[in-house]
């Protein structure tokens, strides 16, 4: 085999390959044999036919799978003479192969770009560190007494504490109803009101049956697609939302481990602790990904971004990898979101080959002891023996999300050791980006 290797670009090679006209002759002949063994033809016994009577019938057949078999092994191969590993599937062409004669085929093959790590002390992020105050606990346990609130029906007028039904009917600029634009039996509960304050404005004192006139910034994708919806909001039923006491039977009948409200509340406060730390670093490794991708410029294989957005795509229609998308509006929507999520795509290739490098570089890839131990500690968290733990990782697939999760955690724990981390304190509110919830009309 004689392997030509050219570079065309800083992510694609190509290969030339030639394989001898003698190794093909051997191949096909093998083939022969093969089909020979299994060759049912009428008047003769079940592998026993003339192979002269076979190679008449079937020899394109023969030949063409020969050189298939032929083009995926001397494939791999080159690989592994070349020492390649791609990225993605190779692309073949310009095959050729006639009885006698060397075969030949060219295949572009992608490769991971090569660049230099950056400086990573010359990174500075924010790590936020929220403080969780009396509010915010008070605020967690009312949502777990809204979860166990009984709606009442009730003839006063709305409130705060009022649950709506409503119907949603938009209008043209005329105030006419626009056909096909209507929602019905919507509940709005007045405590988390996705309307806005403007529509509690108007319909907090109503009663059942009024209709509220409301104008709505419509979700758009750019400031230059932002418009205006007028709604016409008309209240079906009123109902009280009325909460369970906050006490001790309360606290006891959320966790049997918290007898007390006061338990309750420390509870909360260690648990809103634990999830505020855990966004804060999120939100910081975010931060790190970009500041070091901005620092690194190399290009992304094409075809590994074609078939990642194809994924993407699909999986948002909810498709197979193999679906059915050849109708004209599956084709389109498929070409529009790939279109949307490529810069997400680039993002996300890009970071994949950094952080496969940094992993490389400093040793960072979780290793068997890295798993044992992390067998450990699941085993003392859940109450389970360290077997029954590292039994239920036996699938493939759960073993690698939980060896790649080991990784990140080393990667990250590098990372921020190296960068320089700024605290910043802030409220839990500003750390979890809270804002209004919007209805979005169809």
């Amino acid at each position: 085999m004689q392997i030509e290797k050219s570079e065309k670009s800083p992510v694609e090679l190509e290969l030339r390959v030639e394989i001898p006209a003698e190794e093909m002759a051997k191949r096909v002949e093998e083939m022969l044999s093969e089909v020979a063994s299994k060759a049912v033809v009428p008047g003769f016994r079940r592998g026993h036919v003339p192979r002269k009577i076979i190679w008449q019938r079937l020899s394109e057949a023969i030949t063409a799978d020969a050189v298939e078999k032929s083009l995926q092994d001397y494939y791999k191969a080159a690989l592994r003479e070349t020492g390649i590993e791609p990225v993605s599937p190779g692309t073949m062409e310009d095959v050729g192969y006639k009885s006698g004669e060397p075969l030949v085929f060219k295949v572009t093959v992608e490769k991971a770009p090569d660049f230099e790590l950056p400086n990573i002390s010359d990174v500075s992020v924010e790590l936020e560190e929220p403080r969780i105050s009396e509010e915010d606990v008070l605020e967690a346990i009312d949502h777990l007494r809204e979860n166990q609130a009984v709606l009442a029906p009730t003839n006063e007028p709305i409130g705060e504490d009022s649950v709506l039904t409503v119907d949603l009917q938009e209008l043209d600029p005329s105030g006419l109803p626009i056909i096909g634009r209507a929602q019905r039996d919507i509940q709005i509960d007045m405590r988390r009101n996705p309307l806005g304050k403007d529509f509690a404005s108007r319909v907090i004192g109503a009663k059942e049956g009024a209709h509220v006139r409301l104008t709505l910034s419509t979700d758009a994708r750019s400031e230059k697609d932002k418009s205006a919806s007028t709604l016409d909001i008309g209240v079906k039923s009123v109902r009280r939302k009325e909460l369970p006491p906050f006490d001790d039977d309360f606290a006891a009948s959320m966790n049997p481990n918290t007898p007390t409200a006061q338990a309750l509340k420390d509870d909360m406060r260690r648990s809103l602790s634990a999830r505020a730390y855990a966004l804060a670093r999120r939100k910081m490794h975010n931060q790190l990904i970009e500041r070091l991708l901005r620092m690194v410029d190399f290009p992304v294989p094409p075809r590994m971004l074609d078939e990642h957005l194809e994924r993407i795509a699909r999986e948002a229609l909810g498709e197979e990898k193999d679906g059915d998308s050849g109708k004209p509006e599956q084709i389109e929507q498929l070409k529009q979101l790939k279109e949307e999520y490529r810069a997400l795509a680039i993002r996300s290739i890009r970071w994949h080959f950094l952080r496969q490098k940094f992993v490389a570089v400093h040793g960072l890839e979780a290793s068997d002891e890295d798993l044992q131990r992390e067998f450990e500690a699941l085993a003392q968290v859940s109450g389970k023996s360290r077997r029954e733990i590292e039994s239920s990782q036996t699938a493939k697939e759960r073993r690698h999300d939980l060896h790649e999760a080991i990784t990140d955690r080393k990667l990250f724990g590098f990372l921020e050791k190296q960068a320089k981390v700024i605290p910043v304190p802030v409220d839990l509110a500003t750390l979890e980006g809270r804002g209004p919830q919007r209805i979005v009309m169809p």
